[in-house]
């Protein structure tokens, strides 16, 4: 009766780690962010941080959010704020299509002269929790500016779980004219 017990436990021990989360829109990230972009002759590279979360309004439909800071060569500094909106698509179990459509501004400065601009953020995207401990996304951003040019980027990045709700992030932004990647962690609200 002991043995039974124990193996009894253990099955459902293992059944719970090995079963495999849903592609979670309720979560907090930190990130450390390194970009480089490529002003002409120029490259101009800067590191900083950024802080992003989503909550989950309904099964299909969140709301999103992001900020960073980040410190350029040349004493300059830039930040950039997001606000938005998404749905998301269940395509298969754990495999999501996602769009998102928000507000987007980055304020710069350089010793003592500062310029702004906002615009329109579109993304649309998969996301797919593969494993229990790997989650994957890519996506198509489009950044409508009001003053500076249109941006695209392509955007790849992945989870790597370490417990049910804590993540290892990492991700590759490739732009028109920057390059940011970023690594930090994330806090999926279950």
């Amino acid at each position: 009766m002991k043995a039974a017990a124990i193996i009894f436990a253990a099955t459902m021990l293992i059944s719970s780690v090995s079963v495999a989360e849903d592609v979670s829109y309720t979560y907090l990230r930190l990130n450390y962010i390194n970009t480089e972009l490529d002003i002409g002759p120029v490259d101009v590279d800067g590191d900083g941080l950024e802080l992003e979360g989503s909550w989950a309004a309904t099964n299909n439909v969140f709301v999103f959010g992001s900020y960073s800071d980040v410190d350029f060569d040349f004493d300059v500094d830039a930040s950039r704020f997001e606000l938005g909106g998404g749905y998301r698509h269940a395509v298969r179990p754990r495999i999501d299509l996602v769009g998102r459509v928000g507000y987007s501004t980055i304020d710069l400065s350089s010793s003592g002269v500062d310029a702004d601009d906002d615009g329109l953020l579109f993304s649309g995207g998969v996301r797919s929790r593969m494993t229990d401990r790997i989650e994957g996304r890519a996506a198509l951003n489009y950044r409508m500016m009001d003053e500076s040019d249109n941006n695209t980027e392509f955007e790849f990045g992945g989870d790597f779980y370490v417990t049910q709700n804590v993540s290892i992030a990492a991700a590759l932004c490739l732009g028109d004219d920057a390059t940011t990647w970023s690594f930090g962690g994330r806090y999926a609200f279950q």
